[in-house]
């Protein structure tokens, strides 16, 4: 398993690849074993998005992705009942941000569940989502054991 690092410096974005062991269970915890949660992992920066879809597909579950808040707002027009969760940076370009994000699905499903995933967000922002009933909020870097253990906990605590 990998586990990423990346750090934004003057617009440019590093990124450090290191071996991460995550074991691999037939259904994560909290999860009916007869169905596999679908998430949709949302990034602008297709090695994250990557990187976070393989962790969750060893993990068990089934992973769809979005490179923006757009293409992400229309596989839930789509799909939106299998879609168990989103997860979300929040400084996406072009387009919306993940605030704009969350606030649209919470427009297309009131119960819709939705994780943040960043690096940098402000107070204000994050506080207003929490509010309004985001799911979670994971910190980037994050290791793929976090990122499963967070879904997970969420997953866990959601009625579906």
């Amino acid at each position: 398993m990998l586990s990423l690092c990346a750090t934004d410096l003057k617009g440019r974005t590093t990124i450090s690849v290191t071996e991460e062991t995550i074991p691999k269970t037939d259904a994560p915890t909290g999860f009916a074993s007869a169905s596999r949660a679908t998430i949709l992992v949302v990034d602008d920066e297709k090695l994250l998005r990557d990187l976070a879809a393989r962790a969750l597909e060893d993990a068990g579950f089934n992973v769809l992705t979005a490179a923006s808040g757009e293409e992400c707002l229309r596989l839930h027009v789509v799909a939106t009942a299998a879609i168990a969760l989103t997860i979300t940076d929040f400084s996406m370009t072009p387009g919306m941000n993940g605030e704009g994000l969350f606030n649209a699905l919470l427009a297309l499903n009131p119960k819709a569940q939705v994780m943040l995933s960043s690096g940098s967000v402000p107070a204000s922002a994050l506080s207003r989502m929490m509010q309004k009933g985001l799911s979670g909020f994971l910190i980037k870097p994050y290791t793929p054991r976090r990122l499963v253990e967070e879904v997970s906990r969420i997953r866990n605590h959601c009625i579906l």
